[in-house]
């Protein structure tokens, strides 16, 4: 196609660059919850054509989607990351029950070639738990949620034990975090701090 950017005109001279880096259209991965990117390609958080939550590796070389992991315990996962030594995946699940039944959500590790899930320590600790990230230097992990008084917080998790790092004030519904490479800053997406809109 011919087209006009900038009022500059461009014609299709045939050669076509690719937008994404790794990509997939395997029709058994139906929706995608969150991802975490690597050098060689891309891990998906996400459900497929059966509705079972899972783990997926797409190569950015052929776009081929290989399931990691898939199925029980998980249930609602809404957050990725991986280790820095790219080893180990922690997925947050909001909507797995806890021991007590007093609170939903998980936190677990996974191989990154695959196996079994295991349960990191935020069961009956941390309330729905929204999302993970890897503290500098691998130390531990940080996960938003809820506490124990359903008041939004920011939790350090390791050693199968969570401190609270942020609770209350203008949290309200922190969602998705990271963490500068330097390791000093957190950064949260909350979807209704700032007067209900979103900071």
């Amino acid at each position: 196609d011919t087209g006009e950017t900038g009022g500059t005109d461009t014609a299709d001279t045939g050669d076509v660059e690719p937008v994404f880096a790794a990509f997939t259209d395997d029709p058994d991965l139906i929706e995608a919850i969150d991802v975490v990117a690597t050098e060689d390609g891309v891990y998906v958080l996400g459900f497929d054509l059966a509705g079972e939550a899972g783990v997926w590796w797409i190569d950015a070389g052929g776009g081929l989607a290989t399931e990691v992991y898939s199925g029980d315990p998980l249930v609602m996962p809404t957050g990725i990351a991986l280790s820095g030594d790219g080893s180990t995946l922690y997925v947050s699940d909001l909507g797995v029950p806890s021991t007590s039944g007093l609170m939903n959500g998980a936190v677990y590790s996974l191989a990154s070639g695959g196996g079994s899930l295991s349960e990191l320590g935020a069961d009956d600790q941390i309330d729905l738990p929204g999302d993970v990230a890897v503290q500098h230097g691998d130390a531990g992990l940080y996960v938003s949620g809820m506490d124990s008084s359903g008041a939004p917080a920011l939790f350090a998790l390791s050693g199968g034990s969570a401190s609270v790092v942020a609770s209350g004030g203008d949290l309200a519904d922190p969602t998705a975090i990271a963490v500068s490479p330097d390791g000093n800053w957190l950064f949260v997406v909350d979807s209704l701090a700032a007067s209900g809109r979103a900071a």
